[in-house]
């Protein structure tokens, strides 16, 4: 496969279960190691720090730590990228997908559901270059899935968004260009 994602454009991604979706994200993101051709981001080899520092993935998993609260799970994801969350945009996201009351519970009392839109609270408000999802919307409620939409559209202005998704519907709402596998 060879694709290219630029600036300020949102790309889907689509296909049936085992064509590879997931592990091509993985690739992208340097959670595996390409065994021929190359990933590079901004001009670089997506294994160096530069690269990695330029995105964030959120997996389509729902595997967080549980002894954190939604609020330290966003805290820490700044952390790990040294820089500081907006107090004020991440209060905005906490409301807007109903975590807002929440924030300060401990994970291990999220429902499913929660636990993908604290994930997606944390990715928009890191900002990065590029941000790839993998199935997280699936298990969200249709509020948070009309906010994604609006959110999507924000991202696509100055960042790349690599969505990965089973619901065509949303692709198409969202995306700028779907690649199917």
């Amino acid at each position: 496969i060879s694709f290219s994602l630029a600036p300020g454009e949102r790309v889907g991604l689509v296909g049936p279960n085992g064509s590879g979706k997931s592990t091509l994200i993985r690739l992208v993101a340097d959670l595996l190691q390409v065994r021929r051709g190359s990933v590079t981001i901004d001009g670089r080899p997506n294994h160096t720090r530069a690269s990695r520092e330029q995105l964030c993935y959120i997996a389509s998993n729902d595997t967080l730590p549980q002894f954190l609260t939604g609020r330290e799970y966003i805290e820490l994801m700044h952390r790990l990228y040294r820089t500081t969350p907006d107090a004020a945009a991440v209060d905005d996201l906490l409301d807007r997908y109903q975590m807002g009351a929440r924030q300060f519970d401990l994970i291990e009392d999220y429902s499913h559901g929660m636990r993908k839109k604290i994930q997606l609270v944390s990715a928009l408000s890191l900002g990065r270059p590029l941000t790839i999802i993998d199935e997280t919307l699936n298990g969200v409620d249709v509020d948070a899935l009309f906010e994604f939409e609006i959110d999507a559209a924000r991202i696509a202005d100055d960042r790349g968004l690599l969505l990965c998704s089973h619901d065509f519907r949303l692709l198409e709402n969202v995306c700028d260009r779907v690649i199917v596998l």
